[in-house]
């Protein structure tokens, strides 16, 4: 529902409003009528053109499914056309008529608004209200008098068809948000700490700007002047995140109930409560750049001295609002935040574009420095001050016990490193016994090592290797370790890594092999569990314009992590016409390309190159190539393994079938 929101208000291009016409010709072959009328030239739609159709004389059925497609609903039922993207929901089974159905958010509703008395769908929109009192419906519909509109009616009204809900595709783990709620009724076991960050497209879409994901690509884009046209260098080092880019900073806390709370003007805090600190910022446009002029990709910012982060992060993943990686970001147990920027954030914001971001951390009460009264005052900047009282507690409780876990990326040789995290503000009443479980895909690959961190009086960190217990007992065919700690004391923080080896992954209906990795620690009654997921992923893709924006040329990478991927096919398509031809590590070999006997790699690389097409530089140009396991499978796009990435105003799209 937040993509449909999204597209409200979004209008087509018009061929009038760019100097277009040199495809005129071309556009009116474009093939089949769609919802009942033959094609015109009515202009560029986003929804249209992630189809194959992009001047699509009726696009509400594409808007709908759009919006589908990028909320990871089961797409074997989607349709350019609403009656027969009606026909094909009702044979699914998904469909239900008008008087027979109870609507429900989500659910998609069918129309025949042409008066012609034929029962046949002409309109699809996506119902995002219903009022149970007065039967009146709120919907997001597309091409309703040529733009995207929140419009309503009556569930009783003649002209309303029916019902259909697309079932979800199989669900993966949710990626952590990292809080920020006022009230989380169910918390994670583990202290989740998570970053966001987002380009952010200004309502005027008539820039020059960048895009993230076909749904986010501006409506129009002028040609861009020759200085645009210069590749981005984008240095590996760093700028101060500056105060005056913080836009808001807010407080929960979560005490004995176990619930986050906001931080209010008249709240009241317990020394044993974890406070959770949510930073907002937006990066300027253009700001991401050094003293001298350079390009950088990285923002650091320490947090103020009188708060003492219990939870630091190593090697964390920033996601969009879309769930896309678009960085990496570390919390030390100084305070000092590094947030490093996909190369594609960074040339978003070089070439225009704020960026909005935002951290979390974690700090226990009792360590905030606070004056005789129990007042604290945390000073981000001039303008975002908070308050906050801290009281003792009625019930003390002296022991308190936490885990996190980070893992690293998978290398070509299938090697993951895992760094554990267990830490005490007020100390263990014994010993720690850790046990940690590998999916049935990987196994303990050794490297096992424990530090122990503390501060000292003046607040440094200190950190040295603990030895005295020894090494880990792997049980289990080397799915399962297990080790124990010492009794812990005041700030005592452990860190464990170790590696761990991919036996094997799979393709399997649409989905890539996750590694699910579980750690639980026990002491004293206390038993807090960490979770982290990596997926294996096999292909990976990007592409590059060339100087005369008439080429693109397309790098596929497949990596095998030590698998023999025998069987395997890799496909490519380029605006729904099938590519040919490509170049495997030098040699032209012909798509679809069946990786023969031995094919272990570890790393395999195809190019192909394209024409620009749909007006690149100004728009998205899409690619999307396919993985699958061969042996009588579909090797087509299917619902499934889907990653967005842009390289210089193209998204790449791959999808793993």
């Amino acid at each position: 529902m937040l993509i449909a929101r999204s597209q409200v208000g979004y209008r087509p291009i018009k061929a009038e409003d760019e100097d277009a016409e040199e495809d005129e010709d071309a556009e009116e072959t474009e093939d089949e009528e769609t919802d009942g009328e033959t094609a015109a030239d009515p202009g560029y739609t986003r929804y249209g053109a992630w189809y194959g159709r992009s001047h699509a004389e009726h696009w509400s059925a594409l808007f709908a499914a759009f919006c589908a497609h990028y909320a990871g609903l089961d797409e074997g039922t989607l349709s350019d056309d609403s009656q027969r993207y009606l026909e094909s929901l009702d044979k699914a089974g998904l469909y239900t008529a008008r008087d027979d159905a109870e609507p429900q958010p989500g659910m998609l509703a069918f129309f025949d608004l042409d008066g012609d008395e034929d029962a046949a769908a002409d309109h699809v929109g996506i119902v995002a209200e219903v009022d149970g009192e007065t039967g009146a419906l709120t919907l997001i519909v597309g091409d309703v008098d040529g733009e995207v509109k929140e419009e309503s009616c009556f569930a009783e009204w003649e002209a309303l068809l029916g019902y259909a809900v697309l079932p979800a595709a199989e669900e993966e783990e949710p990626i952590p948000s990292g809080g920020g709620a006022v009230e989380l009724e169910e918390p994670a076991d583990s202290e989740e700490i998570g970053a966001r960050l987002d380009i952010v497209y200004p309502e005027d879409e008539e820039i020059d700007l960048p895009v993230l994901t076909p749904m986010a690509a501006p409506a129009k884009a002028p040609r861009r002047a020759a200085a645009a046209d210069e590749e981005v260098t984008i240095n590996n080092t760093s700028i101060e995140l500056q105060k005056s880019w913080l836009t808001d900073v807010r407080l929960n806390y979560k005490g004995a109930d176990g619930i986050w709370h906001e931080v209010t003007a008249d709240a009241t805090v317990h020394k044993s409560d974890l406070m959770q600190f949510r930073m907002e910022y937006e990066v300027p446009a253009g700001a991401m750049k050094d003293a001298d002029g350079n390009v950088v990709n990285t923002l650091t910012y320490r947090i103020p001295d009188i708060i003492k982060v219990v939870n630091p992060v190593d090697n964390g993943i920033i996601y969009d609002s879309e769930n896309h990686e678009v960085g990496r970001y570390t919390i030390d147990a100084s305070g000092q935040i590094t947030v490093k920027l996909s190369d594609d954030m960074v040339r978003a914001n070089i070439k225009g574009l704020k960026l909005a971001g935002m951290v979390n951390f974690l700090s226990q009460v009792r360590d905030i420095e606070t004056d005789s009264e129990g007042d604290a005052t945390f000073e981000f900047s001039e303008s975002i001050k908070k308050d906050i009282t801290v009281v003792e507690d009625e019930n003390p409780n002296t022991n308190d016990l936490r885990v996190s876990k980070t893992a690293s990326d998978l290398s070509d040789d299938g090697t993951i490193t895992y760094r554990i995290t267990v830490n005490s503000t007020n100390g263990t009443s014994e010993g720690v016994t850790l046990t940690d479980t590998m999916s049935d895909n990987v196994a303990y690959g050794g490297s096992f090592k424990v530090e122990h961190l503390s501060y000292d009086e003046n607040g440094t960190l200190t950190r040295e290797e603990y030895t005295a217990g020894g090494g880990p007992t792997v049980t289990d065919g080397n799915k399962t370790i297990t080790y124990t700690l010492p009794k812990m004391g005041t700030n005592d923080i452990y860190e464990i890594t170790y590696t761990g080896k991919l036996t094997d992954w799979e393709i399997k209906d649409g989905q890539v092999t996750q590694l699910k990795n579980e750690v639980t620690v026990r002491s004293g009654g206390l038993e807090p569990k960490a979770e982290v997921t990596t997926t294996v992923n096999p292909i990976s893709k990007s592409g590059q314009l060339s100087g005369d924006e008439k080429t693109i040329t397309w790098t596929i990478t497949i990596r095998t992590y030590g698998k023999d991927i025998n069987g395997y096919v890799v496909d490519d398509c380029f605006y729904g016409t099938h590519v040919d031809k490509a170049m495997l590590n030098g040699t032209e070999v012909s798509l679809p390309y069946t990786f023969p006997p031995g094919s272990k790699g570890p790393v395999y690389t195809f190019t192909v190159q394209t024409e620009a097409k749909e007006g690149i530089g100004e728009w998205a140009s899409t690619n999307t190539a396919t993985i699958s396991p061969g042996k009588g499978q579909p090797g087509v796009p299917g619902p499934g393994f889907t990653v967005i990435d842009v390289h210089e105003f193209n998204p790449v799209e791959m999808e793993v079938v």
